[in-house]
């Protein structure tokens, strides 16, 4: 479906270059704080699509506006990949995403990010703080709802390195 048509135009005994004529659409990429929805400046991106060779490799920055439009992109499926954003992480580490780009509209693509901060929890007994207790199975529910399981080791400790910032509960669940 990329290719309307090809032309060749000779002007006398001059022939011209064989020209593929493509459909072409536009697609936005923005970077937001979860948290806040505001935009996060100079995300990496990397863009894989079609051209008319087969696949085009872009390596683009969504600059200070957080966002970048990229126009005139043959249309067809994408993939982008972006990569980590200075004092952010990607939330639930989703830094990829596919786009599908129609003649003549703007697909969207927008990465969430969250600012994180290591954890450590140590769980000890109730009778006896100063005795841990390895083994025991938590739950932490971070302050966007997902929730993951750990057990503690040895010392009663679970450490978890890059937590979401913000209000997170913790159930003990042994």
């Amino acid at each position: 479906e990329g290719a309307a048509g090809q032309a060749t135009v000779t002007n006398g005994s001059h022939a011209y270059a064989l020209h593929r004529l493509y459909a072409v659409g536009n697609m936005s990429i923005t970077v937001v704080d979860k948290a806040t929805g505001q935009v996060v400046p100079n995300a990496d991106v990397t863009v894989v699509g079609p051209t008319e060779d087969g696949t085009n490799k872009q390596e683009v920055n969504t600059g200070a506006t957080g966002t970048i439009v990229l126009k005139d992109q043959i249309i067809g499926d994408y993939t982008l990949t972006a990569e980590d954003v200075e004092d952010y992480e990607f939330y639930g580490g989703v830094s990829n995403g596919n786009l599908t780009v129609e003649k003549g509209e703007t697909a969207e693509q927008k990465f969430e990010v969250v600012q994180t901060a290591g954890m450590t929890i140590t769980v000890v007994d109730k009778e006896d703080p100063t005795k841990p207790i390895p083994g025991a199975t938590i739950t932490v529910t971070d302050p966007y709802g997902k929730s993951e399981e750990y057990d503690t080791d040895n010392n009663g400790q679970v450490t978890i390195p890059n937590q979401p910032v913000g209000e997170n509960t913790v159930v003990i669940n042994r």
